[in-house]
């Protein structure tokens, strides 16, 4: 039966290519699409037993601000000592110190170094490829780290000497204990080293915030460890912290994807869901070319039923041909997802979750087969049925027309529900494009044209003082401002897009009450020439200048979303601020500016305006700073000019790679617009698709009816008749077709709300452009076969029959 599919398929090589081809594009895709959702949702973690990880966060019960919050050390070291739900607690921070000096070997370079707990690689379940990792005994010892397999191999050419030997961070020698294995990453991913929370910590150790990282004990679920840690967290804070704040337990492998990126789980959820619709779009479509080819075939069909050929056997043919063709579809489909799949490794338009390796990996290609299965079941079993109802009279009786009244019909419900699928993608694609576009175009507050960034960070072993980090940063900024084609450089604690914070703000004579602390304020040092070099308008009062030094009057400047929630009534010009509880001095407001905008941690599809108050940096002059330059015309070597200057002003500094301030923007967008991308690449060839089913349904049409065209031509029928039939042959389905579609968009287009910006999910002119879209190309469809049918010669189309 299937040498007989095989032979039968050769014999229209047109047939079985443009078949093959449209289902290996769609089992191609869908693969490629599922080795990312594979990777990154289904996966499991590589650790031991990863389904009893979890991670720990703090809450607030009053601010929605504080979604996520980095717990205190007291909190883990509490958690760690006295609950019963784990089998084992550890910590980890980036929210600290984490980059450490590295001398030694070769120039000054920075090392992205996490502090974590004794007991966090046990945790895990997870050793070292060479030497060992953290024991508790090693918190006795003086600086210990172990060592991130990429750096052991890139900085020190995978030493195995090294184990045991010091390396010098920060001017302190440290240990080398081990080093892990190349699979091995954990959050951040760029992380270099885990150095041991003891000795070198122990100063402010328990104010220090650290994220908690817990394996469950068997049996026990995330919600009963989550009622004992409040409970315990309780008895830790018995003031007012426990009244506002809570701990929140998650799992740990829906952490990781979170703190990739927040909509990183619903950009992979739609993107498969519209993936799948392409692919039954394309089933479809290959549906259509049976149901074409089994008219062409049938009398040869009725011709078998009537040497004795049972609907069972018939069904089996067509299947085989089916099973063939989705056989050739899946090979293909499978080539194509493995050049997809590398060049979304090599390309990486966004961030992935820790450990998610996307691969064409064993999973993927069973899912692959399972795919082609079902494609053969969805496209194989309409043309199966048709051919198991051969009416032998009827058939035989058309002799070689091939036309059989009604036997279109199923043809053209499969064009309307492609009509329908293709009008929910379009509409998806629509809205995100527009919100990624409204997105990219908002106006910010600054202007990141022109602009470059890095940062530096100070070492702190020759930095100890206000006044030396004062020094330099002057030293910095003097060298800086004598670069060619540097229009103007300033220093920041952020630069923007980076802004806002979770700072509580106190008003002279409005003292904070307690437990209505409200954690919004952003506090940022800046350099007198932060808001000319980024563009940022002032609208009151000054802006900082030289005469606000160390030993002058303490001054701040506020945005105005600072003036607009906190001096709701009045200017805030010459009113004092501060942060209480702290060593800051109150600060008189001298100015008011525009608001810088940024995103949010829990919503990234927004931009927000957070208040935010900006002190000189020569009062606050702060170890780690971002450096902005605008440049003068083109940029060209700008970058390397400002790292050289940064090294002239100390080797001992560490050199950062300097980017274009819109770098970062677009990093920001990533998501948005790699959604919109994805999903408008997958609408269009939807649309393609059914226009071409329709296409071919028409053309199908015509061929088979040129006789009766013929005969209505000679009793006068005129061309606008003919092209009017077809037209209405054709638009039916696409006027259903759209009808269905809106329906739908309306109903599913809800879950899209968290991902749109300035646009809703039920957009009336996004509705009617991709409306008026698929008309347009379903007309551009249906014109070839209308003007065929109009052109018939009575007289040649009469011969003929």
């Amino acid at each position: 039966m299937f040498r007989f599919a095989a032979r039968t398929l050769a014999k229209r090589p047109g047939f079985t290519a443009v078949a093959a081809l449209t289902l290996g594009l769609g089992i191609g895709a869908t693969t490629a699409v599922f080795s990312i959702v594979d990777a990154v949702l289904l996966r499991p973690l590589p650790y031991k037993d990863p389904g009893r990880l979890a991670a720990v966060w703090i809450t607030s019960t009053r601010e929605k601000g504080l979604a996520k919050i980095f717990a205190t050390h007291a909190d883990y070291a509490g958690f760690h000592r006295d609950a019963r739900s784990f089998e084992s607690v550890a910590a980890a921070t980036w929210a600290t110190h984490t980059g450490r000096v590295l001398t030694g070997i070769g120039p000054a370079r920075e090392v992205l170094t996490i502090p974590a707990s004794a007991s966090f690689f046990d945790t895990l379940g997870v050793h070292a490829a060479v030497g060992r990792t953290f024991r508790l005994e090693d918190e006795a010892h003086g600086c210990s780290l172990v060592l991130a397999h990429k750096f052991w191999t890139s900085a020190l050419a995978a030493d195995r000497g090294i184990i045991g030997k010091n390396l010098t961070l920060d001017q302190q020698p440290c240990a080398v204990l081990g080093v892990m294995s190349e699979d091995f990453s954990f959050y951040p991913a760029p992380a270099q080293a885990w150095i041991l929370l003891g000795p070198a910590f122990q100063a402010d150790q328990d104010r220090m915030l650290v994220g908690i990282f817990a394996r469950l004990r068997p049996g026990v679920t995330l919600a009963q460890a989550e009622t004992e840690l409040r409970s315990l967290y309780r008895i830790i804070h018995p003031g007012g912290d426990a009244r506002d704040l809570q701990p929140v337990v998650y799992d740990l492998h829906g952490e990781f994807t979170f703190l990739a990126g927040r909509t990183l789980r619903t950009t992979l959820i739609l993107v498969f869901a519209a993936v799948l619709l392409v692919l039954l779009i394309a089933c479809l479509n290959v549906a259509n070319l049976l149901l074409a080819r089994l008219s062409e075939r049938s009398r040869e069909l009725a011709i078998r039923a009537a040497l004795g050929s049972g609907q069972g056997r018939l069904v089996r043919q067509v299947l085989s041909e089916g099973l063939l063709l989705s056989g050739l579809g899946a090979v293909l489909g499978v080539a194509i997802a493995w050049g997809a799949v590398r060049y979304f490794r090599a390309a990486s338009p966004i961030e992935l979750s820790v450990g998610a390796k996307v691969a064409v990996s064993l999973p993927v290609l069973v899912f692959s087969g399972a795919l082609s299965i079902a494609t053969t079941l969805i496209f194989g079993l309409l043309p199966a049925l048709r051919a198991s109802r051969v009416d032998l009279t009827r058939h035989l009786k058309a002799a070689g027309r091939g036309f059989v009244p009604g036997r279109h019909r199923l043809a053209k419900s499969v064009i309307a529900i492609e009509v329908a699928l293709s009008y929910m993608l379009l509409t998806g694609a629509a809205l995100l494009m527009t919100s990624a576009f409204r997105m990219g175009s908002e106006h910010l507050g600054f202007n990141p044209d022109g602009v470059l960034a890095t940062s530096v960070s100070l070492p702190a072993f020759r930095y100890s003082t206000d006044a030396r980090r004062m020094r330099t940063w002057d030293q910095l900024l003097e060298r800086l401002e004598r670069v060619p084609r540097a229009a103007g450089v300033a220093l920041a604690s952020k630069i923007p897009p980076n802004a806002g914070g979770n700072q509580v703000l106190e008003i002279q004579g409005w003292p904070v009450a307690a437990g209505g602390e409200i954690h919004d304020v952003g506090a940022d040092a800046v350099s007198p020439g932060f808001f000319d070099v980024l563009g940022i308008a002032l609208r009151r009062g000054r802006f900082f200048g030289v005469q606000d030094r160390e030993t002058s009057q303490p001054v701040a400047i506020v945005n105005e979303s600072l003036s607009r929630k906190y001096f709701p009534d009045g200017d805030p010009v010459g009113r004092q601020i501060r942060i209480p509880g702290g060593a800051m001095p109150w600060l008189n407001i001298v100015g008011v500016v525009a608001n810088v905008k940024h995103t949010q941690l829990m919503d990234e599809m927004s931009w927000v305006e957070t208040p935010i108050f900006y002190r000189p940096l020569a009062q606050e002059p702060r170890p780690s700073m971002q450096i902005a330059v605008r440049a003068f015309g083109e940029m060209g070597p700008l970058g390397q000019d400002i790292q050289k200057q940064i090294a002239t002003v100390d080797p001992a500094i560490p050199i950062n790679n300097v980017e274009a301030l819109t770098s970062r923007l677009a990093h920001t967008l990533a998501y948005p617009r790699f959604r919109a991308t994805v999903l408008t690449l997958f609408a269009l060839g939807a649309l393609i698709l059914s226009a071409v089913g329709l296409h071919g349904v028409l053309s199908q049409l015509v061929a088979q009816r040129i006789p009766e065209f013929g005969v209505r031509r000679a009793v006068g029928a005129q061309t606008q008749d003919l092209l009017l039939l077809i037209a209405r042959q054709g638009g039916l389905p696409v006027l259903a077709g759209i009808g269905v579609g809106v329906s739908l968009t309306l109903v599913f287009s809800r879950v899209m709300t968290r991902l749109l910006y300035g646009i809703q999910p039920a957009d009336p002119k996004a509705l009617a452009m991709v409306s008026v879209m698929l008309l347009l190309v379903a007309a551009l469809a249906i014109l070839p076969p209308a003007r065929r049918a109009a052109r018939v010669d009575p007289m040649t189309a009469l011969r003929e029959e």
